[in-house]
């Protein structure tokens, strides 16, 4: 690809060398989703997740987590050792069958029967540029938009899509490092999804039955310091935990 974003992006990967936002400028949404694709196919990886947005247009994006970077809760997981944003406490879907755009025109009722089970999760984001918040929308999406881990919960979450309200408490090494209701970036699980489907996101199998999609920090980025063991409490019956490697 004409400017050698893949390439850029995969150096990154294997340095952690920092790349200079302003490379990335000139990418289009297109280019970014096409870069995405080739980062995985030179890293010789595949995604296990995938994680989405919404922008304030209401369009949805969406991203692959390499398969390597996804772990069960109580596993370890390492992080880079630059750009690490924080963790983010989410929700996320497992779907048992796919989602079609004519499905998320009729809205959330059409789009839940879709759902296998919904499930807590653990995002740790990280970014390869200098400065992430100066980076373009697009650029970030051909970074992946900055997930490089997740942690998956081991107990399905039975309280459906909205849960904006739940106790969410996350402590490091046992000292508590946020302590608020959650609160949910897109209103509820489903909808973040709903923008993909209907923006026409569905590359690499993101919207295929047994995906499993994480759909927005219900705590903002928390930040934290390697290594250390991270617990998440969301209400007085789930968990989520990992123990995180420099």
């Amino acid at each position: 690809m004409q400017n050698n974003y893949a390439e850029k992006i995969v150096e990154a990967h294997k340095t952690g060398k920092a790349i200079d936002h302003q490379e990335f400028n000139a990418i289009s949404a297109d280019e970014a989703r096409t870069v995405q694709a080739e980062v995985m196919a030179k890293l010789g990886t595949k995604p296990d997740a995938f994680k989405v947005m919404m922008a304030a247009d209401g369009a949805g994006s969406a991203a692959p987590i390499f398969a390597e970077r996804v772990v069960n809760s109580g596993e370890a997981l390492s992080v880079p050792a630059r750009g690490v944003i924080g963790l983010e406490v989410e929700l996320a879907v497992v779907l048992g069958k796919p989602v079609t755009a004519e499905m998320a025109r009729g809205g959330i009722d059409a789009v839940l029967p879709a759902v296998d089970h919904f499930v807590f999760g653990i995002e740790i984001c990280a970014t390869r540029f200098d400065d992430q918040k100066q980076a373009t929308p697009a650029a970030q999406l051909a970074d992946n938009l900055s997930g490089v881990g997740y942690i998956v919960g081991t107990e399905p979450f039975e309280g459906g899509p909205a849960i904006d309200g739940m106790p969410l408490v996350v402590t490091a090494d046992g000292v508590e490092i946020y302590n608020k209701p959650a609160k949910h970036p897109f209103g509820d699980a489903i909808a973040p999804i709903i923008a993909c489907a209907l923006s026409g996101e569905n590359r690499l199998g993101m919207l295929d039955a047994g995906a499993l999609i994480t759909t927005g920090s219900l705590c903002g980025a928390v930040a934290f310091t390697a290594p250390c063991e991270i617990v998440a409490k969301i209400g007085d019956k789930h968990e989520v935990r990992v123990k995180l490697t420099a």
